[in-house]
């Protein structure tokens, strides 16, 4: 069937040109049959043949007088019965038009436009989000090779090309805690935390940054909400681990710092917290263990090295320490921590001027830090200037009162100018900050002695002993305890365990030689008195002992 008005085959049944949209009237009729009937054409009375589905004419019926072809009518005439009409110009509005349909279609053409915009605007979007993730990911790997400004240049493309992708500001405060910009990562983890609030990575983050501004309590409130999103999360672990570092809650840090591991074995952070841990706790073997790893895992990590370093100095093992610590130095000069460390070293090889110096350089680069006070503090009194040594160690406590190493000591320094009391309450505070401390309860002893309490000495001194039984001084302060109770031969015995404990240790010499004098053994003590005085020339006291005993040289 042909549309009437533009002539165009029309879909079998269909009563709706689709090429000109006219309504047509059906111009033949169904029979019960299926056969069809010709139907009149309106104001023709020449009946027209109907044409089958597969556009070949019918045989005209019977009676009928077929049409005679005839030539292409002029332009603008009314078609030739029995011949197609010619498709009228685009535009042109033929009479029959459904003009209501024609206005539907208008309709939904403007409504297929306002969805194609909301399409466009969706995906534009999207895109957007597409291109903050991009760049949120070339970011991360710029914060894992420490290139924080131009992680800091990635993260902010990511926030202008989606300013509510929440780990755009993630990342960004991820830049910014490698930057030490604390405050400004503080923002951006609330605004990650604001558009997501389920977000375990900003809570973590944030805590870092606490941790970094030392308010530590509010870290482990945003380290446990981020663990109870999210219970794999290793970043998490190791930083509340160093917040209960910082606490003073060592074991708590290694069960933290042990579960980050086993989430991810190969997180070099995880290892350094708990090495920390353990080089507060004393077991100096298992921190080389842990430092060890993280630099196995990331060899220019100085953090590692310094940890290492600390670890080896407890161990007496000062080559490997003074190595490592340079190393860490290498690696990060502007890391005053690393600087601290090798002052540590330094006073341990009793090179006292080296270690003022590297406590200047991290007070310079970190001005208040209290180890570097602290490390200064013991060189100065170790030097006889026990005034500065106590003017150093207070300038540490006023910066972290909870530094347990720093009323240590001060606790030695007034043992220097005899003042055993604030000793014995500056050594005790200590011991409540760090009940590790082998230092600690050493200076308590020998403070305790000298107040004429032989029995607490001991007791300090085996506490000490227990906690490092390679920290010779223990072993010279009971030695000094047995034999103010009349005990000169458990006194040897103690000084005999320091001078193995540490052969170079003049002091333990110096003692021993006086017991060996109390027990009549001259020889003896003059071996030994001269031993101190071969180990540290500028001993006047064993000079002292030697010139009375008619020693020549001396």
């Amino acid at each position: 069937m042909f549309c009437t008005e533009c002539g165009k085959e029309l879909a079998e049944g269909s009563k709706f040109c689709k090429f000109c949209g006219s309504v047509i009237e059906p111009s033949e009729e169904e029979t019960p049959s299926g056969e069809t009937t010709p139907a009149q054409t309106p104001g023709e009375g020449t009946a027209v043949p109907a044409t089958p589905a597969g556009g070949t004419a019918a045989a005209p019926t019977t009676g009928a007088v077929p049409p005679m072809p005839s030539a292409p009518a002029a332009p603008g005439a009314p078609p030739v019965p029995g011949t197609v009409p010619p498709t009228p110009p685009f535009g042109v509005v033929k009479k029959g038009i459904n003009k209501p349909l024609l206005i539907g279609g208008i309709v939904v053409l403007a409504l297929v436009a306002v969805v194609l915009v909301l399409v466009f605007t969706v995906f534009k979007s999207e895109s957007g989000q597409d291109k903050a993730a991009r760049l949120v990911s070339e970011a991360e790997v710029l914060i894992e090779d420490g290139e924080y400004e131009q992680a800091m240049d990635k993260a902010d493309q990511a926030v202008e090309a989606a300013p509510d992708y929440a780990p755009a500001y993630n990342v960004r405060a991820e830049a910014l805690i490698g930057l030490e910009e604390y405050e400004d990562a503080l923002d951006d983890c609330d605004k990650a935390i604001e558009l997501n609030p389920e977000y375990s990575d900003a809570y973590a983050n944030r805590g870092a940054a606490n941790n970094q501004l030392e308010e530590y309590e509010d870290a482990l409130k945003d380290l446990d909400k981020s663990i109870e999103l999210d219970a794999v999360n290793a970043k998490a672990y190791t930083e509340r681990a160093y917040a209960y570092n910082e606490l003073g809650d060592h074991e708590q840090a290694v069960d933290d710092a042990s579960e980050a591991i086993r989430i991810d074995p190969d997180y070099s952070q995880a290892y350094i917290e708990r090495a920390y841990a353990y080089n507060e706790m004393g077991e100096s073997q298992k921190a080389v263990d842990d430092a060890s790893e993280a630099i196995r895992i990331d060899p220019e990590n100085s953090y590692a090295y310094t940890e290492r370093a600390y670890a080896y100095a407890e161990l007496y093992e000062f080559e490997k320490a003074m190595d490592d610590a340079d190393k860490a130095i290498e690696l990060d000069p502007e890391y005053a921590p690393a600087y601290a460390t090798r002052a540590y070293i330094n006073n341990e090889i009793d090179d006292f001027q080296a270690a003022i110096d590297d406590c200047d350089d991290a007070l310079e680069l970190k001005p208040g830090y209290p180890r570097a006070y602290a490390e200064r503090a013991y060189a100065y009194t170790q030097l006889g200037d026990p005034e500065q040594g106590i003017d150093d160690a207070s300038a540490a406590i006023e910066s972290d009162p909870s530094y347990g190493y720093a009323y240590a000591v001060r606790a030695d320094a007034y043992t220097w100018l005899g003042d055993n009391n604030s000793a014995l309450d500056d050594a005790s505070q200590a011991i409540l900050l760090s009940p590790y401390s082998a230092y600690a309860y050493a200076v308590r002893g020998y403070a305790r002695g000298e107040l004429g309490d032989p029995n607490g000495a001991i007791e300090d001194a085996d506490m000490a002993i227990e906690l490092d039984s390679t920290y010779a001084w223990p072993f010279v302060i009971r030695a000094i305890a047995y034999a103010d109770l009349g005990n000169l031969q458990k006194g040897v015995e103690d000084a005999t365990a320091a001078i193995q404990v540490n052969p170079e240790f003049a002091y333990a010499y110096f003692i021993r030689g006086l017991l060996y004098l109390d027990l009549n053994q001259t020889d003896q003590a003059i071996a030994d008195l001269t031993k101190a005085v071969e180990l540290d020339p500028s001993y006047e006291e064993a000079k002292q002992v030697l010139r009375e005993l008619g020693v020549p040289g001396y």
